[in-house]
């Protein structure tokens, strides 16, 4: 008598349950765990890996102290630790320098604060992708995500003048976190592994001038060197201009090995070997394809046009030819520039100069 009976009390928001009983908010994360780890076993299962190869996954990932059932989250998972010791030939050590230096280097970036970097930084991000058309449009026919780069147009000398590095940088982060989200979402989709990449390089427009561009290229090159390994599948530089060779020898030592072996160079006659990794209605109209859609190009150069009286229209049969003189009189060094519209692709175009010197 006197004594307050004790009472039950019942705390199911806080995950507890009666005694003997096994909490049940655990049991979905559990489920989600085995459910993660079982996609990814199927995902290396499908990569063909000897004996060999899987203990030295297996290995790599304890040495690391990762568990079982991560998030496929192209960080800590199966297929991210697959690249990184597959790019070093399987060799431990390393692949085991490499891949914690990555890991420092995102903690340096700061990758969780990354989307808040580009809602902050719209205008810089606008200003590099005028004047570098990248993208991604389709899948190769192997479910790869297909990249075009259209180098070629880049006017590197004003390019190097407005981007800053830093900013350049972290765009580039930015861009490749979003294409290994796209990876990612399509292993998913599909049920298989897809963490390579077809990229279609146009060379076309190439000059002297490209070679601004060099110390942006060698910052992107380093960066997916070192934190986006075995990523890419084929490289095809088409429309190689005749001074292809001088500006692959200035950013050839920026290159992984691994990709400079998957680098294929043709001046013309490529649309065959594009078709034989890119079905014809997937591949861009401008490349051989059946695809009309508009790829990016060049928007940050504003050109003051000439008026109605000073532009040529003329219609050229077929295997004829048609010349255009326009006389220019410009004594300070100005930069002249020829814009053409063409119904029909399979034109072939020449700038020729005539120089008179007054004495």
């Amino acid at each position: 008598p006197g004594r307050t009976p004790p009472r039950r009390v019942f705390a199911r928001s806080q995950g507890r349950s009666s005694p003997g009983k096994e909490a049940p908010p655990q049991q979905p994360i559990r489920r989600k765990e085995r459910q993660a780890a079982s996609a990814m076993a199927e995902y290396i299962a499908q990569l063909g890996l000897n004996d060999e190869q899987k203990r030295l996954l297996l290995s790599f990932k304890k040495e690391l102290k990762i568990p079982d059932g991560v998030p496929f989250d192209g960080v800590a998972d199966d297929l991210t630790l697959f690249r990184f010791i597959s790019a070093k030939k399987w060799v431990m050590a390393d692949a085991l320098k490499q891949y914690r230096s990555y890991r420092e280097w995102r903690e340096e970036e700061e990758m969780d604060k990354l989307d808040a970097w580009a809602d902050n930084h719209k205008d810089e991000i606008e200003l590099i992708e005028s004047l570098f058309p990248l993208s991604q449009h389709g899948w190769d026919k192997e479910g790869r995500p297909l990249i075009y780069e259209d180098i070629g147009v880049i006017p590197a000398a004003r390019f190097a003048k407005l981007v800053k590095m830093p900013g350049f940088h972290k765009w580039h982060v930015w861009w490749m976190e979003k294409l290994m989200r796209t990876m990612r979402e399509q292993t998913k989709k599909l049920g298989k592994p897809v963490y390579k990449v077809t990229c279609i390089v146009n060379m076309q427009g190439s000059s002297f001038e490209s070679r601004h561009f060099v110390p942006f290229f060698k910052v992107m090159s380093q960066c997916d060197e070192q934190n986006y390994p075995e990523i890419v599948q084929n490289v095809f530089c088409v429309n190689s201009p005749w001074i292809f060779p001088a500006l692959y020898a200035l950013v050839k030592n920026f290159i992984d090995p691994n990709t400079r072996e998957k680098i294929q160079v043709f001046s013309s006659g490529y649309e065959k070997k594009l078709l034989e990794h890119v079905d014809a209605k997937v591949l861009n109209v401008k490349f051989g394809g059946q695809n009309k859609e508009v790829l990016p190009t060049v928007t940050g150069i504003k050109v003051t046009e000439a008026g109605k009286e000073d532009l040529t229209s003329k219609n050229v049969a077929a295997r004829d030819s048609y010349v255009h003189t326009v006389k220019c009189d410009d004594r300070h060094g100005g930069k002249f520039m020829w814009i053409m519209e063409l119904k029909e692709l399979d034109i072939t175009l020449k700038v020729s100069l005539f120089f008179q010197f007054l004495f």
